[in-house]
């Protein structure tokens, strides 16, 4: 009985390890290539899409709306976190030319709901930080 105890014991902590090992032996090279390439592909109820395929189509049905001096003003707000109202009003008083970012769901304001004019400051949104990431990739 304490044979079986012992043997039931090493089972118990030697399973995981032993199936990770076999997992990564397995599916090793899929799993870093899909972290490398971002191609990760997602199925749910019989539905599957590929996450870099989707972001890529994404970002050029969106970038084809937006100029170079706007895509610069992105990877500006992308490296500083925000942008204060002041320094966006310096390039121009008018604000026209970054309302393409916002319709399109790249920028949001700070405080919530106001103007790209009477906003203290602009940030990335989630789509917005994606988006500029996969231009960087592209790029």
């Amino acid at each position: 009985m304490a044979v079986a105890e012992l043997v039931r014991g090493y089972f118990q902590v030697l399973i995981w390890p032993l199936f990770a090992i076999v997992v990564v032996l397995r599916y090793g090279r899929d799993v870093i290539r899909a972290l490398e390439t971002r191609q990760v592909k997602m199925s749910f109820l019989g539905v599957s899409v590929e996450v870099a395929e989707a972001e890529r189509r994404l970002g050029e049905t969106i970038g084809t709306n937006l100029t170079d001096r706007l895509w610069a003003f992105l990877e500006e707000i992308a490296k500083s976190g925000d942008v204060l109202r002041k320094d966006y009003e310096k390039r121009d008083v008018s604000t026209d030319w970054i309302r393409p970012a916002r319709n399109a769901g790249l920028i949001k304001t700070v405080p919530e709901n106001a103007t790209i004019g009477s906003a203290d400051k602009l940030e990335l949104t989630p789509l917005g930080k994606l988006i500029v990431e996969e231009r960087r990739v592209k790029h």
